[in-house]
């Protein structure tokens, strides 16, 4: 965001987003406002909760209006207008995005440790391979020192002997790495012989039995509070049934216009897909979807599993 934009949304905060209006003209801000930030008057706004953290999302372009946001909850608009649906969806791609960062992250540590696990068995290969190569050379030099043996050539002889122990005291050093990898020298980057894992919250690649402090420091950081609020949110939203725009919005059921024998084309239809609800518990949901909702003449259609429930006399009641 320039500079200018800044200044221009600290102003619209301050005085509101009508601040240049003419004089004599009305500047009463509505909840349906363009300018007005739809998702702080039903909760919160994303855009505030992951500031400088690899998931910012930049500045909100729109205002936060704290009387509006106060107002809505005791408005006759309330959850009238389709807000809570907009907000569900925002949460919901914000969610999925962070699903796929987390699925990403574990197939990057998937990688790096069967990466770590390659270089470790080439590791081992030219460890072997180094073995058998001092094996080679120590029984040459054995057979060069009997011979000098043979010939009378003591210096000769003593001077290989004392190679084979140089060789012997080399192919144990090589046994000991290969056998205990404890012995081998500690990488530059420290990180490198820690075992990481993935935070399933917000998907941050976290050290394993790390200190208590930074694991405190993690779980009370932007992003992962802030994706834990946007979970624990969508979830409230989905299983509140205490209105028509969350039952509507929220257990994933859509109104449209279908076919049908019985249904006609200007027939309302809601459709409520399988969501683990069993019949008396789902017929219950319709009923309080109908009764919530003024449209005349609905029909209503519940699916559970492969059942068909046709529950055109609860809109009549």
């Amino acid at each position: 965001m320039s500079a200018r934009n800044a200044m221009a949304a600290m102003l619209d905060e301050l005085m509101g987003p009508k601040r240049n209006v003419e004089l004599g003209k009305d500047t009463k801000v509505t909840f349906d406002d363009p300018d007005i930030c739809k998702y702080y008057i039903v909760g919160f706004c994303p855009h505030d909760m992951f500031v400088n953290t690899k998931a910012d999302l930049g500045a909100c372009p729109r205002v936060h209006d704290d009387n509006l946001r106060l107002e809505y909850p005791k408005s006759d608009k309330f959850e009238k207008l389709g807000f809570e649906r907009e907000f569900l969806k925002f949460l919901s791609r914000l969610d999925e995005d962070n699903q796929r960062r987390i699925r990403k992250n574990l197939e990057k540590l998937k990688a790096n440790e069967e990466n770590g696990q390659k270089k470790e068995d080439l590791r081992k290969l030219r460890d072997e391979q180094e073995i058998a190569r001092i094996d080679g050379e120590i029984k040459l030099c054995m057979a060069e020192a009997e011979k000098a043996g043979e010939e009378g050539l003591v210096t000769k002889c003593q001077e290989l002997v004392d190679k084979i122990e140089q060789l012997e005291k080399q192919k144990t050093a090589v046994e000991e790495r290969l056998n205990n990898t404890a012995t081998i020298p500690p990488p530059i980057d420290e990180s490198a012989i820690k075992v990481m894992e993935v935070c399933e919250v917000c998907g941050s690649m976290l050290i394993k039995n790390d200190a208590q402090c930074r694991v405190e420091e993690h779980l009370s950081g932007k992003m992962h509070m802030g994706f834990s609020k946007i979970k624990v949110t969508i979830e409230e939203l989905r299983f509140d049934n205490g209105s028509r725009g969350h039952l509507l919005m929220l257990l994933d059921i859509s109104v449209n216009v279908k076919d049908g024998d019985h249904v006609n084309e200007t027939d309302h239809v809601i459709e409520i897909g399988e969501g683990g609800l069993d019949r008396v518990h789902e017929i219950a949901i319709v009923a309080e979807v109908v009764r919530a909702t003024d449209i005349v003449g609905m029909i209503v259609i519940g699916v559970t599993g492969t059942e068909t429930i046709a529950t055109d006399d609860i809109v009549a009641k």
